[in-house]
């Protein structure tokens, strides 16, 4: 019986279709409560603009860009296609306000790897510029 490595597997097949992904994770806390709301939008705006920079970078598409916000109410989100903006499968109270917030962010899109660790940065800088 034949070992398999899922993960190697993966790299592998992500390679194979030219696909290279990045994840970040970042858990902020604020000196003074923030809506949910305007983390949710402030997270959004940085997706939106995470897409477009992949594809002015050249990517012809958007692999998966998917993430998750967990504040005092957790919210999934998903970007296929730039067009379309982020998706959701939920919502939260907008008022509702919180002092902690944990923002996960996974993209799988066609660009050479070190194109997309600079895109990743970039990110992580607006995410945390705008929620510090």
């Amino acid at each position: 019986m034949k070992d398999h490595n899922h993960e190697e597997h993966l790299e592998n097949h992500l390679e194979a279709d030219n696909l290279h992904s990045f994840s970040f994770e970042e858990n902020l806390t604020f000196d003074t409560p923030v809506p949910q709301g305007e983390i949710r939008n402030r997270v959004f705006k940085i997706v939106n603009r995470l897409a477009r920079r992949c594809i002015e970078e050249g990517a012809d598409l958007i692999g998966h860009i998917k993430g998750r916000i967990e504040m005092k109410e957790n919210l999934r989100f998903n970007l296929i296609e730039s067009e379309e903006g982020v998706k959701t499968d939920g919502d939260i109270q907008e008022d509702l306000k919180t002092k902690e917030v944990a923002v996960k962010i996974l993209a799988v899109v066609p660009l050479q790897k070190e194109i997309l660790d600079n895109i990743r940065k970039k990110a992580r800088e607006e995410l945390l510029e705008g929620l510090e």
